[in-house]
């Protein structure tokens, strides 16, 4: 075997084992942040960022807290067509919280994104607050919003509604069909 075909032998296998590494680093990072989040990773649309914005209706120093952030793709959203608002995203998955991080870098003096339970979290400064949580997390945090957000905070929650509380309004999302198909508006 010559000494290039070995060189590129080993540099093949170097790269092999690098990819491998990082394979499973992420999928650790996966099932490490399932296992401490009662919430699954489940991304809104990307064809439903302009409605989630519309049915927030910011206005110039607003601030929106986004509970269980995820990748942060609506807090970029948000924060890219209201440039006088504020957001905080709360996430405790370490490896949607990385990636949010990264995202949201150019929006850093406008944007926090916190590794906070949002069932302990100060929801106080919210003006506006986005969720896509199951019903059994809303039932959990009905109460607490009841007793800790700053009367007409508005609450957006996309595809689950509140079971104690009719929407103020509810918002089909056009053209998603199974995942992010409404919004329920509520003016706390």
């Amino acid at each position: 075997m010559s000494t290039a075909m070995l060189i590129f032998f080993i540099l093949t296998l170097l790269i092999l084992l690098a990819i491998l590494f990082i394979m499973i680093a992420i999928t650790i990072m996966l099932i490490y942040s399932a296992a401490i989040s009662a919430v699954p990773l489940v991304p809104v649309r990307r064809s439903a960022l302009k409605t989630i914005n519309e049915a927030l209706g910011m206005k110039a120093g607003d601030t929106l807290y986004d509970l269980g952030s995820g990748d942060g793709r609506v807090l970029v959203y948000v924060l890219e067509n209201n440039p006088n608002i504020k957001a905080v995203g709360l996430e405790i998955g370490p490896w949607p919280r990385l990636v949010s991080k990264i995202k949201l870098k150019k929006y850093s003096s406008r944007v926090e994104v916190r590794n906070q339970d949002f069932f302990k979290a100060d929801l106080r400064e919210a003006t506006h607050i986005f969720i896509y949580l199951y019903p059994p997390i809303l039932k959990k945090l009905e109460p607490m919003f009841n007793e800790k957000l700053t009367p007409g905070t508005r609450v957006v929650s996309c595809d689950f509604k509140f079971e104690n509380r009719t929407p103020d309004k509810t918002v089909v999302i056009p053209e998603n069909k199974t995942l992010s198909k409404n919004l329920y508006v509520y003016d706390w």
